[in-house]
């Protein structure tokens, strides 16, 4: 997947990218780009989840090619860049 937001919000049923997977909650995951690092944070109910097959329960940077496991869903982090913050007067503008 290819977003361009800094923010990427993950569930079953809210957020910006939205998986069919019964061991996720509605909100699951944030997935945060900031000053040339990407965090993941699991959301307030979320017990744990995987970071390259290692329990991790807490917000954690993670590396190109990290894999980070929630469910039954794997995602694997190929490439990033951030991008510029917008106002939101340019955002409705556009």
């Amino acid at each position: 997947f290819e977003y361009f937001h800094n923010l990427i919000y993950i569930g079953r049923t809210t957020g910006n990218l939205t998986i069919q997977d019964p061991g996720l909650l509605s909100s699951h995951l944030l997935i945060e780009v900031v000053q040339g690092e990407v965090i993941v944070h699991p959301q307030k109910e979320v017990e744990f989840y995987l970071l390259n097959g290692k329990r991790a329960t807490t917000p954690r940077k993670i590396r190109l090619n990290d894999k980070v496991s929630f469910g039954r869903t794997t995602l694997k982090l190929i490439a990033f860049e951030e991008t510029a913050p917008s106002s939101k007067k340019n955002t409705l503008n556009q």
